[in-house]
């Protein structure tokens, strides 16, 4: 099991990006505001709608009057949620400071091509990669070449950064409309030796399936969650290590990897339990279960 702890983006590490943060006008304490107008708050990068009318009610404090939308479209991608993305058409880029940082995921990405640049200020460019986002694993003969639809990744996840604390990282996407749920950036950690057999991966959907009077079924479709249960053998020497960095991350999201040959087993959530069992002289053995943001 490997986890990308994510350094956490604020104003700080924010450079730039390709997309302008006008979704709505700025809030006026002066507008007389009626119920559904949308405004923004630029300061928390953020949108509220009116849920009463009012004047001079401060949408992050006044409850009863403003309902907390989400994040701009500008910060949707740093919101620590899966299912809202920053979009755009035909480019999309964001550069950032994080600091020291190994791994960088997208997550609930739309787009054909995704390049990743990093830039020290006295070396200059020391990374400079393009990757495809095109999904060839259902292509396996030449019928399915020509006659299945083009599927794209939804999920890539870049290892190996150079260690550069001070460097920029400038993350661009390219398509005809270009979406990104979640960028993740990250210092990777790997505890697991090896994984016992019977790993499991599932989703929680919260879409709505009910029948009327007569039988017809009204489907509701809303947002789902990745859910995993894994087990693995850690090396003694992590034991300490695991349970502290595990316990940081109680209530924060992180990338957790079960496997690297399996997209599925890839979870940006938390953990609702984890458990060491101390059962061999050098070796131990981990349970996990991971439920992902929605």
């Amino acid at each position: 099991m490997k986890v990308i702890v994510p350094v956490k983006i604020t104003d700080a590490e924010f450079v730039s990006s390709t997309v302008a943060e006008a979704d709505h006008a700025e809030w006026n304490s002066a507008t007389a505001y009626t119920i559904g107008n949308r405004v923004m708050v630029a300061a928390r990068h953020e949108i509220y709608e009116a849920v009463t009318a009012n004047t001079n009610m401060p949408p992050a404090t006044s409850h009863d009057d403003w309902l907390l939308v989400g994040a701009t479209n500008r910060w949707a991608m740093f919101d620590d949620k899966v299912g809202t993305a920053t979009t755009a058409v035909g480019t999309l880029t964001v550069t950032l400071e994080p600091g020291l940082v190994s791994a960088l995921a997208l997550v609930n990405v739309s787009a054909t091509e995704a390049r990743i640049v990093m830039t020290d200020s006295i070396e200059g460019v020391v990374f400079d990669q393009t990757y495809p986002l095109y999904d060839n694993s259902t292509i396996t003969d030449w019928w399915s070449y020509f006659f299945e639809p083009v599927e794209r990744k939804s999920l890539h996840i870049v290892t190996g950064l150079p260690s550069y604390g001070g460097a920029s990282i400038a993350v661009t996407l390219s398509g005809a409309a270009v979406a990104l749920g979640s960028l993740v950036l990250g210092k990777l950690k790997q505890y697991a030796v090896a994984a016992l057999r019977g790993a499991s991966v599932s989703i929680q959907d919260y879409s709505r399936k009910e029948r009327d009077d007569w039988g017809n079924v009204i489907i509701t479709e809303r947002a789902f969650a990745k859910r995993a249960n894994w087990s693995y053998i850690i090396d003694s020497a992590l034991i300490d290590t695991m349970q502290r960095q595990l316990a940081a991350l109680r209530a924060r999201p992180a990338l957790y990897i079960g496997s690297g040959a399996y997209e599925a087993t890839v979870i940006y959530g938390f953990y609702r339990d984890f458990s060491i069992v101390i059962a061999h002289p050098h070796h131990a053995e981990c349970s996990i279960e991971i439920e992902g943001l929605t």
